[in-house]
Order: C-alpha cells, then structure tokens, then sequence
C-alpha cells in the first residue's frame, strides 16, 4: 500500500458529492492529504443507515493511513469464522473465511484467509465525519446539473448554489446524478431483497461465543431461499441480523430502508425454522428495514478529463462477498493519493481508474454470480461439532 503524503503538491479543489461511506472517506483522504475538499450532500442532516458490515483487515490499514483506524476498531468485534446450518438449526460446517480469489475473483496476492471485523455502517461512518472540518461539510445540497468544463467543472445545486471546483467526485450511491455525465447506465432490480436488524448478544445460546457469522440457509420449493446472517459488532455486545429473500416474498413492494411489519417477515421462514433466528428477529433493537438490491451493470468508464467516481456510483455490488464498504473506502484512498499528486488532473483520474477499476470490476461480476448456497466453496475440511 503507498502512503497517502500529508501535504499534497498541489493547490487543486476538489467537491465530493454525496456523503455515505465513499464520500465521506474521500473527503477524509483528500483532507488529511492537504488537498482543499468541500463535501456535498442532499440530506438536511448527514446520516448513514443500514445494517452491520464487514471491512477487512486491508480497508483497515487504509483507514490506519487516514488517521482513524483505532477508533474505527474500537466499536468493532472480530469474525474469526463463519458457521453454516441449516435453517432448522443443523450444523453444517466452520470455516475460516476465504479471500476474494478463493470466490472466485482473479487477482494476485489475495488469496488464503481473512480478517474480518464486524461494524455498524453507522458507526464506521460517524467516524469518517468526525475527522472532518466542519467548514468542509455541507447538507440541503440536492444536485440537479453538473458539467465537465474542461479545465473545471461546473455544478448546480437546487438551492441555486453553483460551484467550480477543479475536480468533481460522484460518491452518490447506485442512482449516482454525477454517473450520468459519464455514462447513460441505470440499475435494475436484482429479484432480492436483505431484511436488517439488530439485536443484543444474549439472543445467543449461551454456549455460542460471539466471534464469527453464522449462516441458516433454506431452499424454498420454487427455486429461490430464505437465509439469515449473524455478525457480531460493536465489540461483541450486539448481533447484526440480516434476512435475504430470494423468490416467494421479497417483500418487493417496499421502499429502500422501509419497516418491515415482523410477522410478515417471520411468515417467509420454513415451520421449523430454528428458534434462536425467530427470537433474534423479534428482540431486535432497531427497527427492521427492508432493502431491495439493485444490480448495476458493468460502468466502463469512471472518469472523465475532470470528473471520477468512487464506490457505489462506480460499482454498487451484491453485498454477499462484504466488499462494498470495503472498496468504497479502497477507491477514496487511491483517489485521494493520486489527486495530491502533483501530475495533471486527466492523468491523476486515469492513474486511479487503471488502479481499480479491473480488480473491484472483478469482485462486482464476483458479487453478481455468487449464489446464497456457498457451502461448497468454504475452503478446509468440515470441522466437527458446532
């Protein structure tokens, strides 16, 4: 990994838009690179939702350069493992948890093992802001025009604020306003939907260590499944829940982050659903929020002579690797690294898409192929016992 310099050798500006974890990151690395960044996003206030994710132990050696590693960690909980059972609650198998090559990804130096740490993406993204001036942030920013001008780029807000900074990064998600400068590509739906809670640790067994995810997979009779996922976070005092739909009811009729009424969700289980997820579900601490995924097709271009594009407005991707936020954060620092470069703007932006973009395009088709079913592809021989 190349350090990100603290002092930039440049006196280049450059506006973020879009503040969840890619932009905020991005933000951050430009910022602690002495680059002079304005973050911009539509919200009235900055707030990341979702569930609980997992950032690897390479995300976290970038977090390390950006100067937040520590606290990122702090409100983490280590996955030593992932465990799968069947959805009435019999084991499977243990594994240690495989690196991208091992599912499937091409690339060099990735393959064996990973450290994985279990997080709440609120919390991770409350630290990113955190480490940012207040004069570099901004809300009530809605985008509605953006122009690449050449030798600046020109952007309108709908409160009529109109600014022209000599780089534009798009870090607003999978319906990205900035994509489109680039490239007339849309999502679709994926026909999945992840149910996401939160529960605290004592839902467990109390033989059940918190220190791994665990999996319950059950076919349903039309072709599709109903699946959960345990992560342990914010160090091992709660459990991230997650329910994936895929075929019967996917609950398709709700909006991204909408409430989703428990006894319906409950409804999608088979009869003798293993009770530890039914009582889990129904313990959770947060409301339980539906989010319908959205495959994106493959962006050949992230950039233009004065406009990049960093994580889901680049590459949005399945969340069934864990490699979202991962290379969301990946891309902010590469970014940032060759924008404080003092080389020419077109140069810097086409240094980091030849960096990223065919690796992460690989984890992305990764993502898109991967089947609920992955038993098979957990590398080691089953261990015996739970």
């Amino acid at each position: 990994m190349q350090e990100l310099t603290s002092v930039a050798h440049t006196s280049r500006t450059v506006a973020v838009i879009g503040a969840g974890i890619g932009g905020a990151a991005a933000a951050l690395a430009l910022n602690k690179a002495g680059v002079d960044v304005q973050l911009y996003d539509q919200a009235p206030a900055f707030a990341e939702v979702g569930g609980t994710i997992l950032i690897d132990s390479y995300t976290v050696g970038v977090l390390r350069e950006m100067g937040v590693a520590e606290e990122v960690l702090a409100v983490t909980a280590p996955v030593d493992e992932v465990e799968m059972r069947h959805m009435n609650g019999e084991f499977i198998l243990k594994s240690k948890i495989p690196d991208v090559t091992d599912l499937g990804v091409d690339v060099q130096g990735r393959t064996g093992f990973r450290e994985l740490f279990g997080i709440q993406r609120s919390d991770l993204h409350a630290v990113l802001l955190r480490h940012l001036p207040d004069e570099r942030t901004h809300t009530n920013k809605k985008l509605v025009r953006v122009l690449d001008q050449g030798s600046f780029v020109e952007a309108e807000f709908e409160d009529g604020t109109i600014i022209r900074p000599d780089v534009l990064i798009g870090a607003d998600g999978i319906r990205s306003a900035v994509r489109r400068l680039l490239v007339d590509v849309e999502a679709e739906s994926a026909g999945v939907v992840i149910c996401r809670s939160l529960a605290t640790a004592d839902v467990l067994p109390d033989d059940w260590a918190n220190d791994r995810m665990r999996r319950w997979q059950h076919k349903t009779d039309d072709g599709g499944s109903v699946n959960a996922l345990f992560a342990p976070t914010r160090g091992g005092r709660y459990v991230g829940v997650d329910v994936s739909l895929y075929g019967g009811d996917q609950l398709l009729d709700l909006e991204v982050g909408n409430i989703v009424p428990l006894e319906r969700l409950l409804s999608c289980f088979p009869d003798d659903a293993d009770p530890v997820v039914l009582d889990a579900l129904r313990a959770s601490v947060v409301e339980i929020r539906a989010y319908p995924l959205r495959d994106l097709p493959e962006v050949q271009s992230w950039t233009s002579s004065r406009v990049a594009l960093v994580g889901d407005a680049a590459h949005a991707m399945r969340p069934l690797l864990g490699q979202g936020a991962n290379q969301a954060i990946q891309d902010a620092y590469e970014l940032a690294r060759c924008l404080a470069d003092p080389i020419a703007v077109e140069e810097a932006l086409n240094v980091y898409e030849e960096a990223r973009a065919p690796f992460v395009k690989a984890i992305a088709r990764a993502a898109r192929e991967f089947r609920p079913d992955y038993v098979a592809l957990l590398q080691g021989p089953p261990a015996s016992g739970s």
